[in-house]
């Protein structure tokens, strides 16, 4: 799938190291997430406040596979909040809508200590 009229391709990795960037910056814990023995896991955790949520990325205009659909939805089942995000904002504002509004949660703990 291409990019929405009007956007720009941005690769997952440049979004990824952008949410990253954000976590630290705002208490998040976030984790690369990878099961050896079961593909099509999400990309990522984060948690904060006792809350977990996964979030599979892409690039921009890119769509899971079937098979990390199935996984989502699996997670879903079992009461986890999961889902798939295309860009930078738009995982922004599902952490924000999961964890509430940034200036709502100031760092707990000093952002520098997380990795």
């Amino acid at each position: 799938m291409s990019p929405r009229k009007g956007q720009v391709k941005i690769r997952e990795s440049k979004i990824e190291e952008k949410v990253v960037k954000y976590c630290r910056e705002h208490a998040i814990y976030t984790r690369k997430f990878a099961s050896p023995s079961n593909r099509g896991v999400p990309d990522r955790l984060f948690c904060k406040d006792g809350k977990i949520v996964f979030i599979e990325l892409k690039s921009t205009g890119g769509e899971p596979s079937d098979l990390q659909k199935r996984e989502l939805e699996l997670l879903r089942r079992h009461g986890m909040f999961a889902t798939w995000c295309d860009s930078y904002d738009e995982t922004v504002r599902t952490l924000r809508a999961q964890f509430g509004p940034a200036e709502n949660h100031p760092p707990t703990v000093d952002p520098t200590t997380l990795i």
